[in-house]
């Protein structure tokens, strides 16, 4: 049979299994049940939102390797949990995305286009390399897209024409 302990939030009896470690108590066990902790924490950080922020930040600028290791190995660690989520929330918010990528895309239309000259002209060589390379390894998927182009431009060229 498995003890049961009274949550001093919710006044559910849980079992301990459902109560966090607390060295401090006479049981070893917090006087909240996980579930109560949770939605106090959260309560908390909407209440503190200023204070929580000043403490995240000043304790990332102490803690950045320590931070950035964690979140590596984290990452290395639930590669594929990561990724599944990222695409489950595209899917889920396709519209929004695209909708908010089009309106940075013309609020920011010069500045992207300044990054993507100055990018290009610091890494020409490596891009041309690039390009060598992708040709050579893909020359049919090349030359069918070139003969799918000129076909596609005959046309357009005879439809003007006739239109002329």
């Amino acid at each position: 049979m498995e003890i049961l302990k009274k949550c001093t939030c919710c006044g559910n009896d849980k079992p301990l299994s459902l109560f966090a470690n607390k060295k401090a108590a006479k049981d070893g066990k917090s006087c909240y049940c996980k579930d109560c902790m949770v939605m106090k924490a959260t309560e908390y950080k909407n209440t503190h939102k200023k204070k929580c922020s000043d403490y995240s930040s000043k304790y990332y600028l102490e803690n950045k390797e320590k931070v950035t290791k964690r979140y590596k190995e984290y990452y290395q660690v639930n590669k594929e949990k990561i990724s599944e989520h990222a695409k489950d929330y595209y899917q889920k918010n396709k519209e929004e995305i695209i909708e908010k990528c089009k309106k940075y895309y013309n609020d920011n239309k010069e500045e992207l286009n300044e990054r993507s000259k100055n990018y290009y002209k610091r890494n020409k060589e490596e891009i041309t390399e690039y390009q060598k390379e992708y040709r050579q390894k893909n020359k049919k998927k090349m030359t069918e897209y070139q003969r799918n182009y000129y076909q596609r431009k005959k046309e357009r060229l005879k439809n003007n024409l006739r239109e002329l």
